[in-house]
């Protein structure tokens, strides 16, 4: 598995604040009552619900690969759907 540098997590890190900034922008222009607390509490479950479904999505198709791999006439199958696939492109 590649492992992230300092400089791209700090990177990210810049980006989600940049991310942060912008949505409190957005919320505040509609609702300026709403303090940055509130709003990044929000923008917090908003992005760790995405990061659930993501691992989920993830691990679904991991599971899928392993019975795939598992068994060797699926294998076979997955092997022939993918050349063709690459015929076809």
């Amino acid at each position: 598995m590649a492992r992230l540098t300092t400089e791209e997590v700090d990177n990210r890190a810049e980006e989600l604040i940049g991310e942060f900034r912008e949505h409190v922008r957005e919320c505040q222009a509609h609702a300026p009552q709403l303090d940055e607390r509130a709003i990044y509490e929000g923008w917090v479950i908003q992005k760790l619900a995405g990061i659930q479904s993501i691992v989920v999505a993830l691990s679904e198709d991991l599971s899928t690969l392993r019975t795939i791999i598992s068994d060797p006439a699926l294998l076979r199958m997955a092997q022939r759907a993918q050349k063709g696939k690459s015929e076809k492109e």
